[in-house]
């Protein structure tokens, strides 16, 4: 160019072009796309600890580096963060991170821990003085709440394990940190469908088995049980290992 008549004019340049091969920008503008196209790696080295991310010079997301930590910022007040991809042709979604919801996780599928076949856990840990306490929550195909499986809901010790009823916020199972279990309505074991209120079934798996409650004392050791056998319903001491009382079908009670 006619006008540029020294080497020193060139390196006046507001782009701040160097003569090496290492060329310095001090701002890059394109009208339209802009490709970086390189044989190697194309790396980004920010002395900031930022990479932002903006569209008409609003910053909807950073990458940021923090001590050791990498942090992927959302920028725009409560947007979220959504992971898409393809799956089989077709556009989905699969993670939505609510940031208005304090950054309440929504899976489009399946959660699998622990891969390789072995065994995963999943933690959940929550804050056990809210009203709702630390769940999980089931809800049916219209996406309403039903049930809630946790600890620390409202109304129960917050060291306890309860399934509430999210319909109308009743407790049918609550399990205290010592074990014991309340249940607020019937208990059916193996598939009754007796329904008479306040009522324990317990069921066998044939006619040939005894089925019956047997009551320890505080070292566990068996020392009375009351259980049906044949047609009579039978008082056993364990630590003598007799029978002590029955009573037959006809409500004929034999002692001894």
């Amino acid at each position: 160019d006619s006008e540029l008549t020294s080497i020193a004019s060139v390196k006046a340049l507001d782009q701040g072009v160097a003569t090496t091969d290492s060329p310095t920008f001090a701002g890059l503008n394109a009208s339209g796309n802009l490709t970086l196209d390189v044989a190697g790696n194309i790396i980004l080295d920010a002395d900031g600890g930022e990479i932002e991310f903006k569209d008409g010079g609003t910053t909807f997301g950073n990458i940021a580096k923090s001590g050791n930590d990498l942090r992927i910022n959302q920028g725009i007040q409560d947007g979220d963060i959504v992971f898409r991809g393809n799956d089989g042709g077709s556009i989905i979604t699969a993670l939505t991170l609510d940031m208005s919801a304090a950054g309440a996780a929504t899976f489009n599928s399946t959660i699998t821990t622990g891969g390789g076949g072995q065994s995963g856990k999943i933690a959940i840990v929550g804050n056990t003085t809210s009203s709702e306490g630390t769940s999980i929550t089931f809800t049916n195909t219209q996406g309403a709440k039903t049930f809630a499986v946790g600890s620390g809901q409202s109304g129960v010790t917050n060291n306890g394990f309860v399934i509430r009823n999210v319909t109308d916020n009743t407790f049918p199972l609550v399990i205290s940190d010592a074990g014991a279990a309340t249940f607020s309505g019937n208990v059916g074991i193996g598939g009754s469908t007796i329904t008479d209120v306040n009522l324990l079934n317990i069921q066998g798996s044939g006619a040939s088995k005894n089925i019956g409650v047997v009551f320890n004392d505080t070292n566990t050791s068996k020392i009375f049980a009351i259980q049906n056998g044949g047609s009579a319903l039978k008082f056993f001491d364990y630590t003598a290992s007799a029978e002590r009382m029955r009573i037959d079908s006809s409500g004929n009670v034999g002692i001894g």
